[in-house]
């Protein structure tokens, strides 16, 4: 008998003991959810970040391309400025000769026109 009290007291020990209540569980489980949460908010913070990336780059590589775009059409403006100014040297250089030929004509014309 002794015994069977025993068992009977340690089985209702044991039930009593061992069930947890709503409010037990909640205030176990509340920091959990807040730590949870707080870190679902970071993620997500995260994730935008890593999508705006990618469109920041793109319009990086855009901002590139044009200012390349706008390098060139410099480059090939400053390209047939130096041609037009060598054509015009070149010009230049030929009035100058065919000038030193018309004044050695004109010096010898003196000369035989001083003789006569």
């Amino acid at each position: 008998m002794k015994k069977l009290s025993l068992l009977g007291i340690a089985l209702v020990m044991l039930l009593a003991s061992g069930c947890a209540t709503e409010e037990f569980v909640k205030k176990q489980t509340d920091p959990l959810a807040d730590r949870l949460t707080n870190l679902e908010s970071k993620i997500g913070g995260m994730e935008t970040k890593l999508d705006q990336i990618p469109a920041a780059d793109k319009a990086m590589l855009e901002k590139t391309g044009d200012m390349a775009q706008k390098a060139q059409n410099s480059a090939d403006a400053a390209d047939a400025s130096a041609k037009k100014a060598e054509a015009s040297a070149k010009d230049a250089e030929n009035s100058a000769k065919e000038s030193q030929l018309n004044a050695q004509k004109c010096t010898k014309m003196f000369e035989l026109e001083q003789k006569k």
